[in-house]
């Protein structure tokens, strides 16, 4: 019960608090990080998937907002989060690898995305092929 508590609490955070993200010091240069600095300040709990689409894709808050998005995307692998049905997958397959070494125990759900999804446009299949040698790569390093 006790981690449910936290995992809820840790939900209602922003990113500013759970990263300790600065504030900017001069006006944002462009619309799109304006909308990064808005969300930046947006409990995790209110992101839309598009808000995801955008953080992950400019590799703000990860380990935050990757799990999030795989929540989303377990029920609805080509979910169309703001420009084409898939969007949010693909921002997630564009995760650098460091990220899935830093945090395996989460990239065995992507993998499963791509096995699930039988109908996957060719720029994410070919993102998802990638991102399935770097984790076969990752494996065979570490040993797992």
């Amino acid at each position: 019960m006790r981690g449910m508590k936290n995992a809820r609490a840790h939900r209602e955070q922003t990113l500013r608090e759970l990263e300790g993200m600065p504030l900017p010091e001069m006006p944002p240069p462009t619309g799109m990080v304006a909308r990064c600095e808005k969300l930046i300040e947006t409990p995790i709990a209110r992101f839309s998937p598009d808000g995801l689409r955008l953080m992950i894709s400019q590799q703000l808050g990860l380990r935050h907002l990757v799990p999030e998005a795989l929540a989303l995307l377990k029920a609805e692998p080509l979910l169309e989060a703001g420009y084409f049905p898939g969007d949010l997958l693909e921002a997630v397959l564009g995760v650098p690898g460091t990220f899935w070494e830093r945090e395996h125990q989460l990239s065995s759900e992507p993998a499963f995305l791509l096995q699930k999804t039988k109908s996957l446009p060719q720029d994410i299949r070919a993102k998802g092929e990638a991102f399935l040698q770097r984790r076969i790569t990752m494996q065979l390093t570490k040993g797992c």
